[in-house]
């Protein structure tokens, strides 16, 4: 086998490995859902996505400069996805589109910049595997998926808000960015 085909063939297990991580990391969320067909369509859509960056990965030579800068990129969203993960422990969030209120606003570890580090890490890796593939179909899947992520943490934001949470949430909104770090303050 050729170094090429190795180097191949491990990016792709390394793509599906994280792919699977993020898809069994739902074991960390309550998991009713007001909204499930948004939360059908965030999962299809993944699953598509997912399916197709398989397909075209084994069917078409990626340069390999790409298949590491792919790579390199998903390994950050896989990393913050656990640094997430190891901020939010033993919290009651719910999955995508559920409801949920959280106990508390997180402002720890990756919280502590962005206010949803979860849907940044999904985001970046969708958006690598479209890098990865250079396929139109895959890119254009990938940003429905980060558009409803975004459309997720609104969401969200105006179900704390409207809780007890409301005033200290206002405040955590002014220093950190949705879904990257803001780089500038509001005033």
């Amino acid at each position: 086998m050729a170094m090429a085909d190795i180097a191949k063939f491990s990016g792709i297990a390394y793509f599906v490995c994280i792919g699977l991580w993020f898809a069994t990391a739902q074991a960390h969320f309550d998991r009713s859902s007001r909204a499930r067909p948004m939360l059908f369509a965030v999962v299809a859509l993944s699953a598509f996505v997912s399916v197709a960056t398989i397909f075209i990965l084994i069917r078409v030579d990626v340069p390999q400069g790409r298949l590491m800068a792919a790579l390199l990129v998903a390994t950050g969203a896989a990393l913050l996805f656990r640094w997430g993960l190891r901020s939010i422990a033993r919290k009651n969030l719910g999955l995508a589109f559920s409801g949920i209120v959280p106990p508390e606003v997180v402002q720890r570890g990756p919280y502590r910049h962005v206010r949803h580090p979860l849907y940044t890490a999904y985001s970046i890796f969708w958006l690598s595997c479209a890098y990865l593939t250079a396929s139109l179909v895959v890119g254009i899947l990938a940003f429905l998926i980060v558009v409803l992520y975004g459309l997720a943490a609104r969401s969200e934001e105006r179900d704390i808000l409207r809780s007890s949470l409301g005033p200290a949430y206002r405040e955590y909104r002014k220093r950190t960015g949705l879904l990257f770090p803001r780089l500038f303050r509001k005033r």
